[in-house]
């Protein structure tokens, strides 16, 4: 049972526990929308060819697919996340004021390595932390998470801004500024803020001792939400390029990317009553249905009415996906598994399925164009299928559904 001297830890750190959380989230991707856009500039910049450049964002799926389960896990064992967090960060940090210093291909592949074996735990840890917080506290996830995509769009913003008046060299020091303020998020955190009863050996970590990620349920699971987010890979890759090419003027591809975005923002507004009402199956297979519509719609070239409806669909694609496996995890994970289970989660939809189907775009969209999206609707049919053999297949419920009323901030 946990202690009662626990308890009280996890009582005090709740008080604030919006906001520390909010600005995590905050920091971590307005990082990661300075990087996905802009790395692959600086590396540009500094000299390496495509082929170098393409090795080197290779380095960064293969890191967190080997890296974030077993640092994850290490978390989950030693029952302190908020500390495995904070020293991941401070070594990043480290890593890549090294990256913006070092000359050379051989030498930036080889602190890009580092640096990323530090900050890919990040993500699962976070999430991690966040459903242990909306299980214990009633605080909706969606409304802490939601100041992510916030972040990511200031950053690339702020980015792309930057480069009308700094060298693309300089790119990689406003990645070590949001590194900086991650570093300061994470040590607002006091130890108990992530605490759930896998720190004190008791609760749910007691109840999950016959947990298996290799449970028929929980591989489908991850197979099916690997795949809805899998399915994003050509728009990521090639959606404003193919939008340029079609005649639309630069301010138009940056506004339908941005209706997806608020899209996805109002949909973890109101996550709460949305997870509450559907729960994380129906989710799953919502998500792959606005997959199916969406990535066939975009495969005719629609009008550019029907292209800005089709994107404002981000909303379920990404987002009702993404809660769904949140909730799934929340709901079906034993806490003590909880941060290694989002870290299997992350290796494989944002590292192996990603990468793979991000590799299979390229030929993909240059033989067959807008109808290269026709295969990630096939991939979102699958998904819809997995969806609904999850939902005759079950692992045992380790949390309930219902959650407390959400916490006055």
């Amino acid at each position: 049972m946990v202690s009662e001297r626990f308890r009280l830890v996890c009582e005090i750190a709740s008080g604030s526990v919006f906001r520390r959380i909010s600005l995590v989230y905050g920091a971590l991707f307005f990082t990661i929308g300075v990087g996905l856009p802009f790395f692959p500039v600086w590396l540009k910049a500094r000299g390496l060819g495509v082929e170098q450049i393409a090795v080197v964002l290779a380095l960064q799926s293969g890191i967190r697919i080997a890296v974030s389960p077993f640092v994850s896990r290490l978390g989950e064992r030693l029952g302190r996340i908020e500390a495995v967090m904070t020293a991941c960060a401070v070594l990043a940090l480290a890593a890549f004021v090294v990256m913006g210093l070092v000359e050379g291909y051989m030498a930036i592949a080889v602190v890009t390595a580092l640096a990323f074996a530090a900050f890919s735990p990040l993500m699962p840890l976070t999430e991690a932390c966040a459903v242990s917080i909306t299980s214990r506290h009633g605080i909706a996830y969606g409304r802490m998470r939601m100041w992510g995509s916030l972040a990511f769009i200031g950053g690339s913003l702020f980015t792309g801004a930057a480069l009308d008046f700094i060298a693309a060299g300089n790119v990689i020091w406003i990645y070590v500024s949001g590194l900086a303020a991650l570093v300061a998020a994470l040590s607002l955190l006091p130890a108990g803020t992530c605490c759930d009863a896998a720190a004190e050996g008791g609760g749910a970590a007691g109840q999950g001792g016959g947990f298996s990620f290799l449970a028929p349920a929980f591989v489908v699971f991850v197979i099916c939400a690997s795949l809805l987010q899998g399915g994003h890979a050509v728009v990521y890759a090639f959606s404003a390029l193919h939008w340029k090419g079609l005649g639309y003027s630069g301010t138009v591809v940056g506004l339908l990317w941005g209706i997806g975005v608020v899209a996805e923002i109002i949909l973890f507004w109101f996550s709460a009553p949305v997870m509450e009402k559907l729960g994380a199956r129906n989710l799953l297979l919502l998500g792959a249905l606005a997959s199916v519509v969406r990535w066939s719609g975009l495969a005719v070239d629609p009008p550019l009415v029907a292209l800005f409806i089709l994107q404002a669909l981000h909303g379920l694609t990404f987002g009702a996906s993404h809660l769904g496996a949140m909730e799934y995890i929340r709901r079906h994970v034993p806490a003590d598994r909880a941060a290694t289970a989002q870290a299997v989660y992350g290796a494989m939809s944002g590292g192996l399925v990603l990468t793979s189907a991000t590799w299979a775009s390229g030929p993909l969209y240059r033989d067959y164009g807008a109808h290269a999206w026709f295969f990630m609707a096939a991939m979102a049919l699958l998904a819809g299928g997995l969806a609904l053999v999850l939902k005759r297949i079950d692992l045992p419920l380790y949390r309930p559904h219902h959650q407390p009323r959400e916490q006055e901030r």
